[in-house]
This record gives structure tokens, C-alpha cells and sequence, in this order.
């Protein structure tokens, strides 16, 4: 089960917003897409095509985040006001990074050998 200890999203765009979560105490980053909104009758049908063809769940790398699932989160945002209240959004759910992206990293660490960063992005 997922649980919300703030009710606010820690960054949030015109098509998406990331909540900040705990699954089981693992923190987690919750990707909530607000141009996908389902009402009750299409989430199963979504839920088979991605559980058949997610192939973010399939690779496995060092430098990408695992998928830990996926959820439907209750549309609250203004832009999906107008949605009735039984439908949800379409959210990835992946481990969480207290930074974000390395974007963030970067200009909260400018310290940081940005080469060897280059490197260890890259693979080599």
C-alpha cells in the first residue's frame, strides 16, 4: 500500500506531477501522468496492456530506475477539474531520488567531478 506523508507534489508540469511515497517504508517516487485519466471501466483494460508490454520493467541497467509498479491516482489537479471524481490518472511508481535528476545533482553539488559523472552515465 502507498502512503502520502505530504499531500503536495514535489515538482509538478502542465502533464504530470511527482509525488513522494513510501511502499512497504521504501521511498518512492510516484509519476502521476494527468493527460491519461481513466474512469472505472478502463482501468483493467489498461492495467493487461501494460502488465503485457511495459518494457521499462524489462531493462535493467545501473544508470535507469526499476519500475516498482503502477497505480491509478485520484485526479486532483486543476487541470482535470473537470473529470468526475471516479476517474484516476495514470502513475508509474519508481524508486525515489532525492534529487531528482542529475540535472539537480549537478547544481546542488558543484563540487562534483562532472567528468567522471560523463563517464559513469555513459557506461564507461
Amino acid at each position: 500500500m502507498l502512503v502520502f506523508p505530504n499531500s503536495d507534489p514535489i515538482s509538478s508540469t502542465e502533464r504530470s506531477e511527482i509525488r513522494f511515497a513510501l511502499l512497504e517504508e521504501m521511498q518512492v517516487a510516484v509519476k502521476v501522468i494527468k493527460t491519461i485519466v481513466l474512469d472505472s471501466a478502463m482501468r483493467p483494460i489498461l492495467a493487461k496492456k501494460i502488465l503485457k508490454a511495459n518494457p521499462w520493467s524489462s531493462i535493467h541497467h545501473p544508470n535507469v530506475l526499476n519500475i516498482q509498479g503502477f497505480g491509478f491516482f485520484p485526479c486532483q489537479s486543476p487541470t482535470t477539474a473537470e473529470v468526475p471524481s471516479p476517474s484516476r490518472s495514470f502513475a508509474l511508481i519508481s524508486s525515489y531520488m532525492s534529487y531528482g535528476n542529475v540535472i539537480r545533482y549537478v547544481d546542488e553539488n558543484p563540487e562534483i567531478d562532472r567528468i567522471n559523472l560523463v563517464r559513469t552515465y555513459s557506461g564507461r
